[in-house]
């Protein structure tokens, strides 16, 4: 997922420290590219044209219409589901087949469950993802980097489970410190962000027509910093 990320530009800057002009408010935005698509299959392959397919907690990242939703062989009054994905330490960024120039022990973990109750189901799902930034000019040492992703929410069907209805709290956190060595340790946080913001989505899936209709809506996250840098601003993730 593609994030930007209002935050310290000393600590990202792409040159060396010297040869930047000095941060004297607010004023800039940092791109910052979380690396490659991450998901369940169906939804990587749809390039993220998921909203109106969603049928479990997996898919609650794209509708919380998900926590309700259900498969068509999903009959039973109380149903569980839980789902985990991992991605292990790896140097291949940006899915190109090789090491990037700047990163390095790219990895992902995400975890979710759900509980459905006839037609109400309520979930959690949590994703995070760490990476470092590799020492060069301008970093003394490698820097880690932490995103995290939380979504606890509930959706309800109407109409024969035609109509589902959900809503999710959305809390998201960003932290980053300088790595002892190497091998990413984390010797000290120095900037760590916290924030969090409403979901909402809605499915429909007629019983007698060859469509779905999904449509979910979420605001952006503006978090502030726990543990600022002189001059560090909000951070925001857009919807």
């Amino acid at each position: 997922m593609r994030g930007k990320w209002l935050c310290a530009a000393l600590c990202l800057s792409a040159g060396p420290v010297a040869a930047q002009r000095p941060i004297t408010s607010n004023g800039f935005t940092i791109d910052n590219h979380r690396g490659p698509v991450m998901g369940p299959s169906r939804s990587v392959g749809l390039g993220g044209a998921y909203a109106a397919l969603v049928d479990g907690v997996d898919g609650v990242v794209f509708n919380p219409a998900g926590f309700a939703a259900r498969s068509v062989g999903d009959l039973g009054w109380f149903s569980p589901d839980a789902t985990l994905s991992l991605n292990f330490p790896q140097r291949n960024w940006d899915n190109a087949g090789g090491a990037g120039r700047d990163f390095a022990d790219f990895s992902v973990v995400q975890f979710g469950l759900g509980l459905r109750f006839g037609q109400l189901g309520v979930g959690w799902l949590g994703t995070g993802q760490t990476f470092l930034l590799a020492a060069r000019s301008g970093l003394e040492r490698p820097m880690s980097v932490s995103f995290q992703i939380h979504r606890l929410g509930a959706a309800y069907q109407f109409a024969r489970g035609e109509i589902t209805v959900g809503v999710a709290a959305r809390i998201g956190t960003l932290s980053m410190g300088w790595s002892a060595d190497a091998n990413g340790i984390v010797a000290a946080r120095f900037l760590e962000y916290a924030g969090a913001s409403p979901e909402f989505g809605v499915l429909w899936r007629p019983a007698d027509r060859p469509f779905r209709v999904g449509v979910a809506w979420r605001p952006e996250v503006e978090a502030a910093a726990s543990t600022p840098l002189v001059g560090a601003g909000p951070v925001r993730e857009p919807a």
